[in-house]
Formats: C-alpha cells, sequence, structure tokens
C-alpha cells in the first residue's frame, strides 16, 4: 500500500428504526416511495353528506433537495377548477414535520399499519377541517392515498385517489 492510497472507513452498525446523522427515518423513505418523482393521479372526492361529488386528476412530482422533500401538485377537477399546492417535509426526531399553505399539522407524521400518515387541519372554504391522509405503494408500484376529514367530530369528507409513476 502507498502513502497516497485511500484509506476505507467503514461506518458502524445501526439498529433498524435508529436514524444516523445522514440517514433518512423509516418515514421519510416511505415519503419518497409514495411522493417522489413524477406520477399522475386520479381519484374522488365525497363529502358534504353526499353533497360534493367530485373527480379529480393530479400531476404531481416530488423530490429531496437539501434535506427539504418539496412535494409539487397540480390538481384539476372535473368541473374544470384548477389548484396548485407545494409540501415542504423533512424528517425530525419525533416524525416528519409537513408544511403547507392552509394547512395546521397536528403532528409530525409517521408509519402507522403500513401506512404513511399526516394528521392536520386543513382550511377549507373557510371551515377547519381534521383531516387525516394516508399513503401507502401497492406491490404494483401504484400508491393509494385515502383521506378522511372531520368537522366538530363528524365526518364530513373522503378522498380516494390512485398514482402512478409517469
Amino acid at each position: 500500500m502507498h502513502d497516497h492510497d485511500p484509506i476505507a472507513v467503514q461506518s458502524p452498525p445501526h439498529h433498524s428504526g435508529e436514524k444516523t446523522a445522514n440517514a433518512l427515518s423509516d418515514a421519510m423513505v416511505m415519503v419518497i416511495a409514495c411522493l417522489g418523482g413524477r406520477k399522475r393521479w386520479q381519484g374522488r372526492v365525497r363529502g358534504l353528506f353526499g353533497l360534493l361529488r367530485r373527480d379529480v386528476d393530479i400531476e404531481s412530482s416530488g423530490a429531496l433537495e437539501d434535506g427539504v422533500f418539496l412535494f409539487r401538485e397540480t390538481l384539476t377537477f372535473d368541473n374544470g377548477d384548477q389548484e396548485k399546492r407545494e409540501w415542504r417535509l423533512h424528517d425530525t426526531p419525533h416524525g416528519v414535520a409537513l408544511k403547507a399553505t392552509g394547512i395546521e399539522p397536528l403532528r409530525p407524521g409517521g408509519i402507522e399499519d403500513g401506512f404513511l400518515v399526516f394528521n392536520y387541519v386543513l382550511l377549507l372554504n373557510g371551515f377547519k377541517v381534521n383531516y387525516r391522509d394516508a399513503f401507502r405503494q401497492g406491490p404494483d408500484g401504484t400508491i393509494s392515498n385515502s383521506g378522511s376529514g372531520k368537522v366538530f367530530g363528524l365526518p364530513i369528507l373522503t378522498v380516494e385517489i390512485t398514482g402512478v409513476s409517469g
């Protein structure tokens, strides 16, 4: 060996669930798996005891940039309405923090029963809706997203959407 040869440095092993300084949590790995890259989503929004029935198409992109996962989406509803949103997610010692306009996180996101789950207050047409947003990657690579919203404990909104890479 010569003096100028690089020396291989081996990282100490760590246990599953532990996070090293540069490693991502299991929840953030699931964020990247479910929301990363370009995706097309289709589904429906139902609410207000059957009064609201809208189909939605979504185009999204997600990427990790300087430790923050940026998820951008354009929602197009069947009545022609369109919304653009940008979500910022990052690892914390307590879970995945979520920031976006029009939401107030209730607690950091995490994995619950195999789903990536976020709980937040969604400001929707002047109402504060307690919203549970859940994602899961299927064996075929499709992503299912189900959401439910409640006001004063009463369910008023459900969302069922499926995403595919593309």
